[in-house]
C-alpha cells in the first residue's frame, strides 16, 4: 500500500501468530452458501503473497475493529444475542448469512472484550471481508443502496452517532476508508474488491483463487 497508515508496517510482526487463520480452511471458519463461495472463487485475477495476504487481512481486522467499536453501545445494553439483533434493528427474516456471520462474530468479539489493537492483530478478516463483499455488489446494482440490505431487505436499522468518522454502524466500506487520510479504499488500492475476493478465496482454501 503506498498511502496507508503508518501503523499498518508495525502490525506484520504482531499479526505472525495469526498465519494460521488463512492458511487453511478448517471446522471453526465461517460457514458460506455454495453460491458465495463460487463467486468467491471466481473473483480472483492475480496472485497474493504472504505479505499482500496479511496486509489485506491488517485492513479487514482494522475495519472490523471499527465495526465492533460502534457497535459497543448498544452491546452493553443487551443480554443475548437475540436482543443485540433486534436492538440494532435487524430483520432476522431476511436477514443474509454475510451478514448473520459478520454480527454473531461481532457480538462474540463484544462479549470476550477484546481490544482495537487485539482484534487488529488477530481477527482473520473472514466475516468483515465477505460482508463487504456482499454490500459492495449490492450497491454496484443500485447505487442509492447504504448498505442496509446486508442485515435485512425489511431493516429498520438504529442509528448510532459516530462524530468522528461520520460513519453509520453498517456502512462497512465507510470504517475500512477511514484507514487513509486523504483516500478511500478504492483510489488507494487498484482492484481493491478483487484482492478482498482472492483474499477470501485462499482464507477459505480455495484452489482456484489466482
Amino acid at each position: 500500500m503506498k498511502r496507508i497508515k503508518n501503523f499498518t508496517l508495525g502490525v506484520f510482526g504482531a499479526t505472525i501468530l495469526s498465519l494460521g487463520l488463512y492458511a487453511c480452511s478448517n471446522d471453526d471458519a465461517v460457514t458460506t452458501p455454495n453460491s458465495s463461495t463460487e463467486q468467491i472463487t471466481m473473483v480472483g485475477k492475480s496472485t497474493m503473497n504472504f505479505d499482500e495476504m496479511e496486509e489485506m487481512r491488517f485492513i479487514l481486522a482494522t475495519g472490523m475493529a471499527e465495526f465492533v467499536e460502534a457497535l459497543k453501545p448498544v452491546y452493553h445494553e443487551v443480554k443475548s444475542y437475540e436482543e443485540f439483533q433486534d436492538k440494532l434493528g435487524v430483520d432476522v427474516v431476511t436477514l443474509p448469512i454475510e451478514g448473520e456471520n459478520l454480527l454473531k462474530a461481532s457480538y462474540n468479539i463484544l462479549k470476550e472484550g477484546q481490544e482495537k489493537e487485539v482484534i487488529k492483530a488477530t481477527y482473520s478478516g473472514i466475516e468483515f471481508g465477505t460482508a463487504l463483499l456482499f454490500q459492495e455488489e449490492a450497491m454496484k446494482l443500485n447505487p442509492n443502496l447504504e448498505g442496509k440490505e446486508l442485515f435485512g431487505a425489511n431493516s429498520s436499522l438504529t442509528v448510532i452517532t459516530n462524530s468522528a468518522s461520520g460513519c453509520k454502524w453498517w456502512q462497512l466500506g465507510c470504517w475500512v476508508d477511514t484507514i487513509w487520510e486523504p483516500g478511500t479504499f478504492k483510489e488507494v488500492i487498484d482492484n481493491a474488491f478483487d484482492k478482498v475476493g482472492i483474499f477470501l478465496c485462499k482464507a477459505l482454501g480455495g484452489q482456484k483463487c489466482d
